[in-house]
């Protein structure tokens, strides 16, 4: 019985950590400056930008806010692109800071299997990039 509410307590906090998380990344954010529509064409390099620069699910984070402020994004259109990715479960947000993910197993298959190249001989093209991104 105690063990069994040591782990109800622990989930807890657990849920808590992640929800004061996701308030902290929330807090301030800056109108988007990108249409859904346009997030929805640039979720694609975006997953595969967290998963080039990742060694595999389980290792360290990747710090992606270099990126997104590269191609233009704010904080709020960084959310909105990786909404998808995150609701799938394709990608995990790390830490306290903004910017820190890493892929799943589930997203790493996904990569794998959408995006890298398997040695035939037809011309591999990774990523369509959209005109919006």
């Amino acid at each position: 019985m105690v063990l069994f509410l040591i782990t109800v307590l622990c989930l807890a906090l657990r849920q808590l950590f992640v929800w004061i998380r996701g308030m902290h990344h929330r807090r301030r954010l800056p109108p988007p400056a990108i249409t859904s529509a346009q997030a929805a064409a640039c979720q694609n390099q975006a997953f595969y930008e967290i998963c080039r620069r990742s060694r595999g699910p389980g290792w360290r984070a990747v710090r992606m806010a270099e990126y997104f402020t590269d191609q233009g994004w704010n904080r709020a259109d960084a959310m909105l692109i990786l909404a998808e990715p995150l609701k799938h479960g394709l990608i995990k947000v790390y830490g306290w800071r903004f910017g820190m993910y890493g892929p799943t197993r589930t997203g790493w298959d996904e990569y794998r299997k959408n995006f890298m190249w398997s040695g035939g001989s037809e011309v591999f093209s990774p990523v369509v990039i959209s005109r919006f991104c």
